[in-house]
């Protein structure tokens, strides 16, 4: 190779170290990029840079469209890392909010939290669902307020009291260590009254039941 061809390699490379692409196609934890964009210009299959790769892990893919940078070493695209995301024309950002961090998923999932509001909201599409598995507890502070229905496979015990706007209604027994009432007056004021009333019988009136409430 001549003086002339050596420094020409050399300022290719150079150029190749740092360039953008177009995220191709993907397969599993690989990525072929169209270098600068051109899809006749695509990278061998190549690995994107992940947030962690050790003990702790995370996985996210790229999606095809997406704007990468790429890294190569000694200037050579066979040996690239792409390195997401850039935001495009075709990819803008989902906020500018300098108070705002939020994630967007393809479905529709967002995730924000707007730390000037100090307000967190998780929004999924309609028919998700969402599993917590805690089973050393959970605990929240603060009023909770649910709109739906509510199942509770367990045993529920509250320290204050429970009201309801509707009717409440029991498949087995109920248990009260206090009184009980209705809209007229308690079951206490009931067993009074039994304990201690009479009934004409002529002139004198009859005792009060010798069985007791």
């Amino acid at each position: 190779m001549t003086e002339l061809e050596l420094i020409s390699d050399l300022q290719r490379r150079i150029a190749n170290l740092i360039t953008l692409g177009i995220v191709h196609s993907v397969d599993g934890i690989f990525c072929r990029v169209a270098i600068g964009g051109d899809a006749n210009n695509l990278t061998p299959p190549i690995k994107w840079l992940a947030n962690r790769a050790g003990d702790e892990k995370s996985w996210s893919q790229l999606d095809v469209g997406e704007q990468v940078m790429l890294l190569c070493p000694s200037g050579d695209p066979g040996n690239a890392v792409a390195l997401p995301g850039l935001y495009s024309a075709a990819r803008p950002a989902p906020s500018t909010d300098p108070d705002e961090t939020v994630s967007v998923l393809p479905d529709g999932a967002v995730f924000s939290y707007h730390h000037g509001n100090q307000h967190l909201s998780v929004t999924l599409p309609e028919g998700a669902t969402t599993e917590l598995i805690t089973d050393g507890g959970l605990h929240i502070v603060g009023d909770t307020e649910i709109d739906g229905n509510v199942t509770i496979n367990g045993t529920t015990h509250s320290t204050g009291a429970i009201t309801t706007d509707d009717d409440m209604a029991a498949a087995g027994s109920v248990h009260a260590d206090g009184d009980v009432s209705d809209g007229t007056r308690s079951m206490g004021a009931d067993r009074d009254i039994y304990n201690t009333h009479t009934h004409p019988n002529g002139v004198m009136n009859t005792e009060a039941p010798s069985q007791q409430q």
